[in-house]
């Protein structure tokens, strides 16, 4: 049986990892639309590090002796409708990353705030593990505005 921290770890690590589903799904979404190369390039390495955040993720919940979803849920899938409405605007390369960098950037936030509310009841690796994740987001966003910078040039 749970108590009621790990039960509370585990939720915020499903609603993380929610986000994890739909920040893939919108990297995947703008790669399929830009047309620079190392615009692209940038995107793909973004989609492989996702990947690895989704692992990590999905083994700490099972280190919870919970199960991890395997969906976005339906508050993702309202704003995965949002966003594909609002895509279908973006014109233009420099537009597409502009937008990827805010979404890495929510991405960001929610971990920085699952670190603020659960520091008091997670153990030293869950912290460095989302440590490592807001520091790779960190980059993806600094490498991303590099190609928004070449784009503008």
């Amino acid at each position: 049986m749970h108590n009621s921290n790990e039960n509370g770890i585990v939720n915020e690590l499903n609603n993380f990892l929610e986000g994890i589903y739909m920040g893939e799904d919108i990297v995947n979404s703008y790669r399929e639309k830009v047309k620079d190369t190392f615009a692209k390039g940038k995107l793909d390495h973004i989609l492989k590090s996702y990947e690895r955040h989704e692992i990590y993720v999905k083994n700490l919940i099972k280190d919870f002796g919970s199960f991890p979803t395997h969906s976005v849920g339906i508050e993702g899938q309202i704003l995965e409708l949002f966003n594909n409405v609002k895509n279908l605007l973006i014109k233009g390369d420099k537009d597409l990353i502009k937008h990827c960098i805010k979404s890495i950037s929510i991405g960001k936030e929610n971990a920085l705030r699952f670190i603020e509310e659960q520091k008091d009841y997670i153990d030293n690796r869950t912290l460095d593990i989302m440590n490592a994740i807001v520091s790779e987001y960190s980059h993806h966003i600094s490498h991303l505005k590099e190609a928004v910078n070449i784009l503008e040039a």
